[in-house]
């Protein structure tokens, strides 16, 4: 019986730590302020359509076909498991390389 109550503790507080991180990560994950995208397939991301596109001889056309399908401006792609910022518009630009020795970069 005793063996059955601390198995019970257990499982308890891990159901209640498992629900905390699941908040926080959920919290964290709403309040950044990132550009829409999707992800695609797990650790590739959206590789395999980069290479279609650049094997095609038409690399421009990925940019072109996620700029308007985003945002004219910036998009976020998913390359080989990594996330990654396109800044396409010259307003973007403008301000990336005016204050480039002025961003944090992490």
């Amino acid at each position: 019986m005793d063996l059955f109550f601390s198995y019970l503790i257990y499982f308890i507080l891990f159901s209640i730590s498992l629900a905390i991180i699941i908040l926080a990560a959920s919290l964290k994950s709403s309040s950044s302020k990132l550009p829409s995208s999707r992800k695609g397939w797990p650790v590739f991301g959206q590789i395999l359509e980069y290479a279609f596109a650049a094997r095609t001889g038409k690399p421009e056309r990925f940019i072109k076909d996620r700029m308007k399908k985003y945002s004219p401006e910036v998009f976020r792609p998913v390359l080989m498991g990594e996330n990654m910022a396109v800044i396409c518009g010259a307003s973007g630009n403008r301000f990336l390389f005016a204050n480039d020795d002025k961003l944090e970069i992490y």
